[in-house]
């Protein structure tokens, strides 16, 4: 973890990578903060850990990302990407890059209070995805409950929705 600064995505990446390094070098739980803390390489982060050393050695990993969490994010950072993440919109754009970017945000809030459950994550993109969409969505009637499912289902309707809006630009400027 290189120096600069620090935000949820960048701390989440470096996570999955120490993760990764457990898994291939085979880390013992207790060995887990001691490998990897000092792969940390902002001066900031590398003074912190040597101020409470043995204690935060003395931690689970998870403890210690958690650890980093608190004292390295802004207060409330949890909070904030929720109520952003729970404001987005659909607009224009395709309904897989809307549903991507709501799924990669709420990866980012696991294991705080601000996690969103699958349930409520599919309430939020049926109730925030274009009016055109959600007309086409209504009228065909989907009743899948499994958010990867719906996620599919949703995708294809607008994906037609996509195509027909394509063809009747192309016609329109064959019109000019």
């Amino acid at each position: 973890l290189t120096a600069g600064q620090l935000t949820p995505e960048v701390l989440k990446a470096w996570e999955m990578s120490c993760n990764q390094f457990f898994l291939h070098k085979d880390t013992k739980d207790e060995d887990k903060v001691r490998k990897v803390a000092w792969g940390m390489q902002d001066p900031l982060i590398q003074d912190w850990y040597l101020t409470d050393q043995e204690r935060l050695e003395g931690l689970t990993f998870k403890q210690y990302i958690n650890e980093v969490r608190s004292y390295f994010l802004p207060r409330g950072w949890s909070d904030i990407l929720r109520r952003k993440m729970l404001a987005s919109t659909q607009g224009q754009r395709p309904f897989s890059e809307w549903a991507v970017e709501v799924l990669s945000q709420n990866t980012l809030l696991r294991g705080t209070a601000s996690h969103i459950t699958d349930v409520y994550l599919l309430y939020h993109l049926e109730s925030h995805m274009n009016a055109d969409l959600a007309a086409d969505y209504y009228a065909e009637g989907i009743t899948e409950t499994n958010l990867r499912e719906w996620i599919e289902l949703v995708r294809l309707l607008d994906e037609k929705r996509l195509c027909y809006l394509a063809n009747f630009d192309s016609a329109l400027r064959a019109d000019r």
